[in-house]
């Protein structure tokens, strides 16, 4: 399991949006990782990913603890 910080571009967003996603499935490329971060952010968010684009992203791995 790992976590990926995407930003999903929309023309209906005035910036951004920021998602941290949880990637279950192993790859062996980083943006592989993001493309599906991105797939997965689309389908949550109910967007359709034609319309959108990953405008940044950065890869945590397993090494992320979220704090609350």
């Amino acid at each position: 399991m790992s976590y990926v910080r995407v930003v999903i571009g929309n023309a209906n967003f005035d910036t951004g949006l920021q998602c941290i996603v949880r990637v279950d499935q192993d790859f062996t490329f980083i943006d592989t990782y993001a493309k599906e971060a991105f797939k997965i952010a689309c389908k949550n968010l109910h967007l359709n990913e034609d319309d959108c684009c990953i405008l940044d992203y950065q890869f945590y791995g397993d090494d992320l603890k979220l704090l609350v």
